[in-house]
């Protein structure tokens, strides 16, 4: 039986159970069922389980929406096929943090050969974020100088990223010596 992380009520996330689910039944039109390899939990996620973010779900749900993983089963009209591995985001009450996601061929996208899942079970709030933040809000431009505080954590290492890609002499800002050893990095 598949497992899933649910939330029965808005808290901590310490009151989270994993717990044997339903499996998913055949995915309509356009559908694929996506066995999770990996999910991209962030910040976000932890307040909406807490209730505190701007996109609310009543419980109970199973929190998270990024992920990578394989499809397994497709649904008629689809152009991925059982085997290809996919990323992409399922923002529904039925989150990524379990077994198996029930997804539209539409929010997902093939995996690059070779890049690991847990990279990409992230990408696109992470990443995502990121480049809106410095292309479209500040506007970086080449040469310009980029401070990144708190640049360890995942949408900091991809500020990093994505501030070199852009031309901006980078300053990453981190707590500790192994922090910044990975901001380096």
């Amino acid at each position: 039986m598949p497992r899933a992380v649910m939330c029965h009520e808005l808290g901590p996330y310490q009151n989270l159970k994993l717990e044997d689910v339903p499996a998913l039944g055949k995915p309509s039109p356009g559908e694929l069922v996506v066995r999770i390899a990996s999910a991209g939990l962030c910040f976000p996620d932890i307040l909406v389980v807490l209730g505190k973010h701007v996109f609310s779900m009543e419980p109970p749900f199973t929190p998270c929406n990024e992920f990578c993983g394989t499809v397994t089963v497709v649904g008629e009209g689809c152009q991925l096929k059982p085997g290809d591995v996919v990323f992409g985001r399922s923002a529904t009450v039925n989150g990524t943090l379990r077994d198996e996601v029930n997804v539209h061929e539409s929010v997902v996208y093939p995996a690059p050969a070779g890049i690991d899942p847990h990279i990409l079970a992230g990408l696109e709030t992470n990443y995502g974020t990121t480049i809106h933040a410095l292309r479209d809000v500040a506007k970086l431009q080449p040469g310009e100088r980029l401070c990144v505080l708190g640049a360890s954590g995942a949408t900091g290492i991809a500020a990093i990223e994505l501030g070199k890609a852009m031309g901006a002499t980078v300053v990453a800002c981190a707590s500790s010596p192994e922090k910044l050893a990975a901001c380096k990095q």
